[in-house]
């Protein structure tokens, strides 16, 4: 470690570890006060890209599904991004440039210009794995699994999706398994389970758990690597995101408060879901069974996004939104986390789509009989050693009696698990036994403080803040932000900038503009 002191430890070297390490350096140039930034990330390769963006992770065919002008950083031109990886900015672009974008605009941040006011801190990387914080008065502590601690006066976690969610019936036992281990993958974004992808016969029938973006990523890796075998994507309510256009060029629209606002302000429920699904249809020409879990059309397409009178499910939900923060100061972020809880897959499917080629891909693959997607509660996934195969007991939707079939490979694609009430990560486990915060009630994240001078700060901690995927429920209560979005680099990106400010703020009023620590 390159010293034991350092004025600012990042814990997360991925997209929201980069971008604030990148804001507190550029805004150490406006201010100073600061003298070295540490960024420590545990894996290997993926400093400035995390899981969703490193090299070592996405494959060159893995893309955003969010246009590459929504890309960039808070308070740049839109159009950097773009113009620097020379992409289309009003089109996705692959998840793996993301990171040489984030590379180059770290390398930017530390650099001082003409024009800069003080040099900007120091920048260490470094990687190792943080297990435990001691906050103080006068320093945090940050306990590393090897080497000696670090001492940090203010410390920012930016962990971003730590664990993934998980099947029912599918237990720890099950895993302990040698068989089973080996032909069910658990995370298909980690290493070794990456290789057992890559290792799946072409001819082999596989089960993906899941029909979202995580669930298209899987199919789109086996059809990449040449599977010819059946594919079989399946979920509870069988919901896929609809097809976003090449060209992501739609206006922001403007929408009175929603009719169904009051219903669900009086706790009249069953009137509330009445009003919102007439005014939903009304809108878009869909008529959503928020019960069942199903989407149908009353309109003249059928998935993409090709509209003429009916506007964008996402164009409607996104007006929306502006209403839940007034429904959780009203009914408490406990209430809004049921409902987040009881429609998600609603939720995510509808508030954002998915990217043209990949749906042309998993479309064409439907088309030719490789790819089905199944409505379906999964009862049981167990091994049978004799035939080389997991056998999946599952019921479809509008069934009675279960079916058995049998898989060569079980991928679970169920995306992240982001309820802190039962995370399983050794650092965030001790940082809640230590009571510096505690889970968010929306079921999400943790609570942090929003006041403009302690943004981003751990509820009952002095030193340590938080930054990104892990103040996503205060996304959803402050900002309105639900589903997709409220993990998203748009959704995230200006709290991430505003909680570098305040921490660069804090220590320059403290320190004076020279440095506390020089190393």
């Amino acid at each position: 470690m390159a010293g034991l002191q350092a004025d600012i430890v990042i814990i997360g070297g991925g997209f929201s570890g980069t971008l604030s390490a990148i804001e507190a350096l550029n805004r150490s140039k406006q201010v100073g006060g600061i003298g070295e930034i540490v960024l420590l990330e545990k894996s290997h390769g993926q400093t400035a890209g995390g899981i969703a963006y490193s090299k070592v992770t996405a494959a060159a065919y893995h893309e955003t599904n969010i246009a590459a002008k929504n890309m960039g950083i808070s308070g740049q031109d839109p159009q950097a991004l773009a113009r620097t990886l020379h992409v289309d900015a009003t089109k996705v672009m692959p998840r793996r440039l993301v990171q040489t974008f984030l590379e180059a605009a770290l390398n930017d941040a530390k650099t001082f210009k003409p024009g800069d006011r003080y040099r900007p801190a120091k920048l260490t990387r470094e990687e190792g794995e943080a297990i435990d914080i001691i906050d103080g008065a006068d320093y945090a502590k940050v306990k590393l699994r090897k080497g000696k601690a670090i001492q940090a006066q203010r410390v920012i976690l930016a962990t971003g999706n730590l664990q993934q969610r998980e099947i029912p019936c599918v237990t720890e036992g099950d895993l302990r398994d040698k068989f089973f281990r080996k032909h069910f993958i658990r995370n298909q974004w980690l290493g070794d389970e990456q290789k057992k992808m890559h290792e799946i016969h072409a001819d082999a029938p596989v089960l993906v758990i899941g029909t979202a973006l995580s669930a298209y990523d899987a199919a789109r890796t086996l059809l990449r690597q040449g599977h010819t075998g059946k594919i079989v994507l399946m979920s509870r309510h069988g919901l896929e995101h609809f097809e976003y256009p090449e060209n992501h060029e739609w206006p922001d629209i403007e929408l009175p408060p929603p009719r169904f606002l009051k219903h669900v302000l009086n706790r009249n429920w069953n009137k509330a879901k009445e009003e919102a699904v007439k005014e939903f249809r009304d809108l878009t020409g869909l008529l959503v069974n928020m019960d069942e879990g199903t989407i149908t059309s009353d309109s003249k397409w059928p998935r993409e996004f090709n509209f003429q009178q009916e506007l964008l499910p996402e164009q409607v939900l996104k007006q929306w939104e502006k209403a839940v923060p007034g429904i959780s100061n009203s009914l408490g972020a406990a209430r809004v986390g049921e409902f987040l809880k009881n429609y998600s897959a609603l939720v995510s499917v509808l508030r954002v789509g998915a990217g043209h080629s990949i749906c042309e891909e998993i479309k064409a693959a439907k088309a030719r009989g490789q790819i089905e997607v199944v409505a379906a509660d999964i009862h049981g996934v167990n091994p049978m050693p004799e035939e080389n195969t997991l056998r999946v007991r599952y019921t479809r939707r509008d069934e009675k009696e279960p079916r058995y079939e049998n898989f060569h490979t079980v991928i679970s694609s169920l995306g992240p698990d982001n309820d802190y009430t039962h995370i399983h990560d050794r650092l965030w486990c001790n940082i809640l036994r230590r009571g510096y915060t505690t889970a968010h009630p929306v079921g999400i994240g943790v609570k942090t403080l929003a006041s403009d001078r302690e943004y981003g700060n751990l509820l009952y901690a002095n030193r340590i803040f938080a930054a990104g995927v892990s103040t996503a429920g205060d996304n959803v209560v402050n900002k309105g932000l639900m589903g997709p979005p409220a993990f998203s680099v748009p959704g995230m990106r200006d709290a991430i900038a505003k909680t570098a400010d305040v921490i660069v703020d804090g220590l320059r009023s403290e320190n004076g503009s020279i440095p506390r620590f020089s190393m």
